[in-house]
């Protein structure tokens, strides 16, 4: 999906796919790294129902940060390309936050 939205903003030079996907994976291990002090904090907050507090902040994220490209895409914002790759960034930070959120919650069910 980035692919083709990064390429009809037209960047000058073209969009250095590998870069962009490198980046990608890297923010998906940022994302793994941070999930754990952040579920702590949530903890402090309410023990009971922190993985579900955890997940539906993470959720919320994800759901902003896919929403800007969608608003600046429908504006037809050409300037836009450093905003819509930083939502795209942030979204997959929230992935992988999302992975350590369903494998402790998997093993909460059990």
């Amino acid at each position: 999906m980035w692919v083709p939205t990064l390429l009809s903003l037209s960047p000058p030079g073209g969009v250095p796919t590998g870069c962009v996907f490198s980046a990608m994976m890297t923010a998906i291990t940022i994302g793994g790294i941070l999930f754990t002090p952040f579920h702590e904090k949530i903890s402090k907050i309410s023990a009971k129902y922190s993985m579900e507090l955890s997940a539906t902040f993470i959720y919320t994220l994800a759901s902003i940060s896919m929403a800007v490209p969608a608003y600046c895409l429908l504006r037809d914002d050409v300037d836009s390309l450093s905003a819509i790759l930083t939502c795209f960034m942030v979204v997959e930070v929230c992935v992988g936050m999302f992975n350590p959120a369903a494998g402790e919650y998997g093993h909460l069910l059990l």
